[in-house]
This record gives C-alpha cells, structure tokens and sequence, in this order.
C-alpha cells in the first residue's frame, strides 16, 4: 500500500536551468511523494529531477511521513501528493555555498 515518503535531497542546479536562482546553485529541498518502498521514492526523485534537468548528489533521511509531526509546508504538500500518485512535490530550496570544484559537483550518487 502506498503512503507518504519524506526524504531530504541535496541538488545541484546548473545555471538557466530553475527561475529564481542565478549562476550555479546548491541546495537542500524536502520532496515527498505516495510510495510503497524506498526504492520506489527514490526512483520517483530521480525521474522528476532529471526532468528538469537536476543532478541530485544525495537523497538522505527517506521514510515514510508520519502526518501528526509534520506542519506548515511539509503537511501542505503531503496532503497534496495524497491526490494523485504521479505526484512528486518538493518544498523550498535552501541554497548554500559550494567551496568544491565542478568535477566534484559532476559525480553525484544516491545515498541514503
């Protein structure tokens, strides 16, 4: 059976690709989705980001959502993604400062 997924993912957006960040930008953004397996998240993650053109470097901290502990956006969302399956919805993005080198930037992975 299908529930709510909660995970963290740290992204790298190259320039142009995301109104609303200029140049290179790194971030974290809370993603929820309806599924019935961490792998099923995770591939839900992967082919929505690589829709727009996103390389996720990490998923992390993935489980199902516990609805009574989430508030503000996060339960927002999650009774959004209760609407329809096909849905992957993330909250807001919070950039921060990259100090490594586009290379580093370029391998990516997916870990938990």
């Amino acid at each position: 059976m299908e529930t709510v997924w909660l995970g963290l993912v740290n992204v790298f957006i190259a320039d142009g690709l995301c109104d609303g960040f200029s140049g290179d930008t790194h971030a974290f953004v809370n993603v929820l989705t309806l599924a019935d397996s961490l792998a099923e998240y995770q591939r839900k993650v992967i082919e929505c980001f690589d829709g727009y053109g996103w390389k996720i470097l990490e998923i992390s901290n993935v489980r199902p959502a516990i609805r009574k502990a989430l508030d503000g956006e996060l339960a927002d969302l999650a009774v959004q993604v209760e609407t329809n399956p096909r849905f992957v919805l993330y909250g807001t993005f919070h950039s921060y400062p990259f100090e490594g080198t586009s290379s580093e930037t370029k391998k990516g992975g997916y870990l938990n």
